[in-house]
């Protein structure tokens, strides 16, 4: 197994035990995860993959934090979505 593979492998499995079993689901399927040798080719795209599928699941949550802020400082803007918003609770 190449170093990379052993590094998406403990990735993979860290991000496994970290996410809800739905988003772990998710994620499985969007990255197209198999077990078995896989070409370098075939794991830079599962790494890059797999980065900008944690990126995105980083950016959902740090955003209504976000949001939270700024109305706790009551820097409440009209860009801003009201509380009730199901855009506000990505």
């Amino acid at each position: 197994m190449t170093r990379l593979q052993q590094l998406l492998e403990t990735v993979r499995a860290d991000l496994e035990r970290s996410l809800s079993p739905a988003l772990s689901d998710e994620l499985h399927h969007l990255t197209n995860w198999h077990a078995g040798p896989r070409g370098l080719g075939e794991l830079r795209v599962e790494c890059v993959s797999l980065l900008g599928s944690t990126g995105g699941l980083v950016l959902a949550m740090l955003a209504p934090l976000e949001v939270a802020e700024l109305r706790q400082h009551g820097n409440r803007s009209p860009a801003l979505p009201a509380a009730n918003d199901r855009t506000a609770r990505l």
